[in-house]
């Protein structure tokens, strides 16, 4: 079928994509938020959440030693 209806298999394809190929939410944008709140800049609180894959007090341990 997809070999026959090019429009159909750009349809199936963008579903797909869509559908189970987003990134989930994990969290990090409300982390990322409450770590700004304390006063961290966003680009050292976003790489501190990165390292500790998104631990949060993990993040925060790694913020408070790095001053």
């Amino acid at each position: 079928m997809y070999l026959h209806d090019h429009e159909q298999f750009l349809n199936t394809a963008r579903f797909w994509t869509e559908s189970y190929a987003k990134q989930r939410d994990t969290g990090d944008d409300a982390a990322l938020s409450r770590l700004m709140d304390m006063g961290f800049p966003a680009d050292k609180a976003k790489a501190a959440l990165q390292a500790a894959n998104g631990d949060e007090n993990a993040a925060i341990e790694k913020l408070v030693s790095s001053m």
